[in-house]
């Protein structure tokens, strides 16, 4: 990413005047950091007394320069470290081990779609809780920007021995209904390919995925492909929702462990477009989010069915209410979790993002939480736990704009919205050494040393 020359030169002469006076009181008789005093040689205290003494101004003169010429070596060495460490901030480096793969995200070489979900795709139907050892395809959901485009919010097949997109498919709610929503998050379970967004989850087909991303015939469309990007040129079909679920969240992630779906909120108190369901926020443990966890039957359809109303942001919605929640922090785009861990996406605008590890919740460590949704008469209650500094593990930190999670029993899946022309340039412009990635990443969390303690 290309930062403008007035950024650069502002961001440089700031952080100049901090190395500047550093330097200088490093070579200061006054600091107290050790001044560096080079050994002077036998030969040159065998120059006679009348020769030292005439010379004594001009050597004087010469320490001096050199003193200076020492600390302009080190702002110029200063600067051009600076200057390449914005520039080349982003060029693909050595990974750390624990990242098997980094696959380029299709899609944000134009502004019209934001990369958002992310979980690996079956090559068959099974039962909700079968996990497969290997994954060749993923699925990655993006939301459309409906200002420059009047497309679908669109599902890309990833074909993980290539690294190359091979699938798209417009999402539909009805025949000529398009689903616009921020699809924030994708999960795989039994017949469904769950999509989460505006506290709903809409379940479309994953046979028809299936089929299609198996069909070796499959043409890339002849149709107009106004409003997509170049890299969206795919062979490509629509898919109409089968089935559509409330639940008591936001929807803005989903994930599923093989036996319950896991659906959170995105909160950020400090921003008034993100604040906390009203009820979500009333606990004893002054966190104000929590995941519903929708327990599934063979088939992926979650089997609750008690459902309530409650308000949220001047607006009433309809949830089913959660069989299980976990509580946690704020800021949160993504949650996965097996047997031996709970992870957490988070991030917020122009900062680096973390992959935040906790101990995995256990029977034990469970407490009955009760609420009661305004409007409601009746009390509801689900088994709880919480994810919090007692429980941490580790974090990691990942570059800015991570979304949503996956872990498929052997490694997690993690993109980045951060390389999408929406969100780069006003990052960058704020914090110009951000670090931007293009690709998304498959972690193997044994090698996180933390994980296998």
């Amino acid at each position: 990413m290309r930062i403008p020359s007035k950024i650069l030169k502002t961001t440089v002469m700031m952080m100049l005047l901090v190395i500047i006076s550093t330097a200088i009181a490093a070579q200061s008789p006054f600091s107290e950091t050790p001044v560096e005093v080079k050994k002077i040689s036998e030969s040159t205290l065998s120059v006679d007394n009348v020769s030292q003494a005439g010379s004594a101004d001009k050597n004087d003169s010469e320490d001096k320069g050199n003193i200076f010429q020492r600390v302009g070596r080190f702002i110029k060495n200063s600067f051009n470290k600076l200057v390449s460490a914005i520039k080349n901030r982003n060029k693909p480096g050595k990974l750390p081990a624990y990242i098997n793969r980094a696959v380029t995200i299709p899609g944000h070489e134009t502004a019209e779609f934001v990369f958002q979900g992310i979980c690996p795709m079956p090559e068959s139907i099974n039962a909700a809780a079968r996990k497969e050892a290997f994954y060749r395809y993923i699925l990655l959901s993006y939301y459309p920007k409906t200002d420059i485009t009047s497309q679908p919010s669109q599902l890309i097949v990833i074909d993980s021995l290539t690294g190359k997109a091979i699938r798209r498919f417009a999402l539909y709610l009805a025949a000529g209904k398009p689903y616009t929503g921020h699809a924030g998050g994708i999960t795989a379970a039994g017949k469904y390919l769950w999509v989460a967004s505006g506290f709903k989850l809409y379940g479309f087909e994953l046979q028809q995925i299936i089929d299609f991303v198996a069909d070796k015939g499959a043409k890339t469309t002849t149709v107009s492909l106004d409003g997509l990007p170049p890299s969206f040129t795919l062979p490509a079909r629509d898919l109409i929702v089968k089935s559509v679920y409330s639940v008591d969240s936001t929807a803005s992630y989903v994930s599923f462990d093989g036996e319950y779906l896991w659906v959170g909120d995105f909160v950020k108190s400090s921003d008034s477009k993100y604040g906390p369901v009203p009820h979500h926020a009333k606990n004893k443990l002054d966190l104000k989010t929590w995941i519903a966890g929708y327990r599934v039957d063979r088939e992926g359809m979650p089997v609750a069915s008690e459902k309530y109303t409650f308000p949220c942001d001047d607006k009433s919605y309809e949830g089913h209410k959660p069989d299980r929640l976990i509580f946690c922090r704020e800021s949160v785009q993504g949650f996965a979790i097996s047997k031996g861990f709970t992870a957490l996406s988070v991030s917020y605008g122009a900062c680096s993002s973390k992959l935040a590890f906790y101990k995995a919740p256990v029977a034990k460590n469970s407490f009955k939480h009760s609420f009661k949704p305004e409007g409601q008469s009746k009390t509801f209650s689900a088994d709880a736990w919480v994810v919090d500094s007692a429980t941490h593990l580790t974090t990691i930190e990942l570059p800015a704009g991570s979304e949503d999670l996956e872990f498929d029993g052997h490694v997690l899946y993690v993109g980045f919205e951060g390389a999408s022309p929406n969100y780069a340039p006003k990052w960058t412009k704020l914090n110009p050494l951000l670090k931007i990635e293009s690709r998304f990443y498959l972690i193997n969390p044994k090698l996180i040393e933390e994980l296998t303690r």
